[in-house]
């Protein structure tokens, strides 16, 4: 697994040059993969957001080229909402191995794990001080 840097929510609004809300919105339709730490922030990996943005830019000059070929020809009027939409492909899930699955726990849970592990030591000299 390549090391893929984790980018944040308004992170990745910036990027995409769209709101907060929207993103999240395409979180909440599974447009977009995500993972969510600590069951409540929610964080994108950087290479999905990539394809997505290169996605986003194809279709969008598809877009414009399209509607300048309409106005140069005279043929047709541009839709009163602007630019069609288009449905923009999300990117394809890629199969990950368990060993990558355990690291990205530990990357996201390591400061719980350690802090158990040291409120077990703790709890266990308290315990052999009191006998």
């Amino acid at each position: 697994m390549a090391k893929d840097q984790l980018l944040t929510l308004a992170e990745v609004a910036k990027l995409l040059n769209v709101s907060e809300e929207k993103i999240e919105a395409l979180v909440d339709s599974g447009e977009i993969p995500y993972y969510k730490i600590g069951g409540t922030f929610l964080r994108f990996k950087e290479s999905h957001i990539e394809e997505m943005r290169s996605a986003l830019s194809a279709s969008l000059k598809e877009a414009l080229d399209e509607t300048s070929l309409r106005r140069q020809s005279g043929f047709g009027q541009q839709p009163a909402g602007g630019i069609k939409r288009q449905h923009i492909p999300t990117p394809v899930s890629e199969k990950v191995s368990l060993f990558d699955r355990l690291i990205d726990f530990w990357h996201f849970y390591d400061f719980y794990i350690l802090a158990l592990i040291v409120a077990g030591i703790i709890i266990c000299v308290i315990f052999k001080t009191i006998r």
